[in-house]
C-alpha cells in the first residue's frame, strides 16, 4: 500500500485485480474496491486478504487514494492508454509495443513501460489465484476422501453395534431361562420341605409309638411271680408293626438326606 502514485499496483483491488473505483478501508485495514468487498460479505465475515474473522462489516471511505486514482486515470486517458488496463485487453498491442520513434515522446514511453509492468503483474495476480483454486480443489478431494473414511468407520461401528445387541439380546434371553430354572427349583424345593416337615412329624409320632411298645414289652415283672414264668413270644402282629416301623424311619431318614443335598 506504500507504492508511489505513479505506480497503479496500489490502486488495484486484491479480489477483482482490477483499478478500484471506490476504494473502501474494511475492520483489518485493507483497502478494496467497495462494489467487490460487499459482495464478498454478502458470504464471508473475514478479510478476503489477511482471512482475519472481522467483528463487523464497516467500510471506511479511503478519500485519499481515491483522489491518487482518479488523478492516474486523468493523466493516463490524456495519452490514450486506459483501454489497455480492461479485462478484454490483456496483452499491449503491438502497435503500442514500439513507441513512434518520430515523436520521440519520452513521457509517453514512460507510461508505456508502467502499463507493462502492470500487465505483468495482473498475469501474476491471475496465476496466483489459479494456484489457490488448485489448492482449494486439492483440500476438497481430501475433505471428501476424509469423509468416506468416517462414513465406512460409522457403517462397521453400526455393525458392530448390531451383532452386540445380537449377542446380548440371546445371553439375555438364556439368562431368564435360567431364572425361569431356578424359580422353579425353588418351588420343588419348598415342595419337598412341606412332605419333609409332615414326615417328621409321622417319624415323631412313630418312634413315640415305638417308644410305648417297648416300654410295654420291656416293663419288669412284678417280685410275686414264679420265676420260672418267662414271657410269651411277640405275636406276629408285633413284629409286623416293628418292621414297618423300621421300614418308615429308614425311609425319612432317607428323604431328609435328599432334602439336604438339595439345599446345598
Amino acid at each position: 500500500m506504500n507504492e508511489s502514485p505513479e505506480s497503479p499496483e496500489s490502486f488495484m483491488c486484491s479480489i477483482s485485480c482490477e483499478i478500484m473505483d471506490d476504494p473502501v478501508i474494511t475492520g483489518a485495514g485493507n483497502t478494496y474496491d467497495k462494489t467487490h468487498i460487499m459482495k464478498w460479505f454478502r458470504t464471508h465475515n473475514t478479510d478476503p486478504l489477511t482471512n482475519t474473522k472481522l467483528s463487523n462489516k464497516r467500510l471506511i471511505p479511503n478519500n485519499s487514494l481515491r483522489s491518487q486514482i482518479l488523478s492516474w486515470k486523468q493523466t493516463v486517458d490524456a495519452s490514450g492508454l486506459i483501454s489497455l488496463l480492461s479485462p478484454k485487453n490483456p496483452e499491449i498491442p503491438k502497435t503500442l509495443d514500439k513507441p513512434d520513434e518520430s515523436k520521440k515522446d519520452m513521457n509517453g514511453q514512460k507510461k508505456l513501460v508502467n502499463l507493462k509492468n502492470e500487465i505483468a503483474k495482473l498475469n501474476t495476480c491471475v496465476e496466483k489465484y489459479k494456484r489457490e483454486l488448485g489448492s482449494q480443489k486439492a483440500m476438497n478431494t481430501n475433505l471428501t476422501q476424509e469423509m468416506n473414511n468416517v462414513r465406512s468407520k460409522a457403517e462397521t461401528e453400526h455393525k458392530n453395534y448390531e451383532a452386540l445387541k445380537s449377542s446380548l439380546k440371546s445371553e439375555f434371553a438364556m439368562r431368564q431361562k435360567w431364572i425361569n430354572e431356578v424359580f422353579k427349583l425353588d418351588a420343588k424345593c419348598e415342595d419337598l420341605k412341606k412332605n419333609n416337615d409332615e414326615l417328621n412329624m409321622m417319624l415323631s409320632a412313630l418312634r413315640a409309638e415305638c417308644s410305648a411298645r417297648n416300654a410295654e414289652v420291656h416293663t419288669p415283672l412284678s417280685l410275686s411271680l414264679p420265676l420260672s414264668l418267662s414271657l410269651p413270644p411277640p405275636s406276629d402282629e408285633e413284629i409286623y408293626a416293628r418292621t414297618q416301623i423300621v421300614n418308615r424311619t429308614n425311609l425319612i431318614e432317607a428323604h431328609n438326606s435328599c432334602v439336604d443335598h438339595c439345599y446345598k
